[in-house]
């Protein structure tokens, strides 16, 4: 067989079943795309934020400074990247787009007060997010295992919906000691986070 030994064939084979495999997974874990219309970004709604965050600090200079908004299932938000958020002239960095969803998947886990951190993220890139135009992102959970979390995100251009990057991983569960230690680190900003967790605590308790 030349070169190629059946070994060797069966090999490749394998490889390329697992990769057809793992497209199938990725294709099943889309998030359907939401209206934006129907999704209010307004007070009554955002989640807290904290002050120095790449992602979500308003007092990040350096930072990307996005709000986050929430109802008991989704988490959304927008952001029109700039140019210094560039790969190649005109198109967005992966890195920035796979930090927003990172970010923005890992606060699904709040709507069911808990928190949790990044265990593994997978994405799919469909194709490339252009500067200078508004990104709609949103996420949700798949499952609730209970030690961990997986959960599902994509964004889109908001213009058009079309669906750019997709995303879903595994979140684990941060231990209850670990999470208290959390809380007192944020000092001022504790009150925000523990009056948003007790509305979201009543949310849970009454759809129970």
């Amino acid at each position: 067989m030349g070169l190629f030994t059946q070994a060797k064939l069966k090999r490749v084979l394998n490889l390329f079943l697992y990769y057809i495999d793992r497209y199938n997974q990725m294709e099943r874990s889309i998030v359907t795309p939401t209206q934006p219309e129907t999704y209010p970004m307004t007070s009554q709604n955002r989640q807290p934020a904290s002050r120095f965050c790449f992602v979500c600090g308003q007092e990040n200079t350096n930072g990307l400074q996005m709000n986050f908004f929430s109802n008991q299932h989704k988490v959304w938000a927008e952001f029109t990247p700039q140019d210094h958020h560039q790969s190649w002239p005109g198109i967005v960095h992966g890195g920035i787009l796979s930090t927003v969803l990172d970010e923005t998947i890992g606060r699904v886990a709040f709507l069911y007060d808990k928190w949790v951190q990044t265990g593994k993220l997978e994405l799919k890139f469909r194709k490339s997010a252009p500067l200078g135009e508004a990104l709609w992102v949103e996420a949700e959970l798949i499952r609730d295992a209970g030690r961990a979390m997986e959960m599902k995100g994509l964004i889109k251009l908001k213009r058009t919906n079309e669906v750019l990057v997709e995303a879903s991983g595994l979140f684990i569960r941060i231990p209850e000691q670990e999470k208290l230690k959390l809380l007192a680190s944020l000092g001022e900003e504790f009150s925000d986070w523990e009056n948003w967790f007790a509305q979201t605590r009543q949310s849970l308790n009454q759809s129970s």
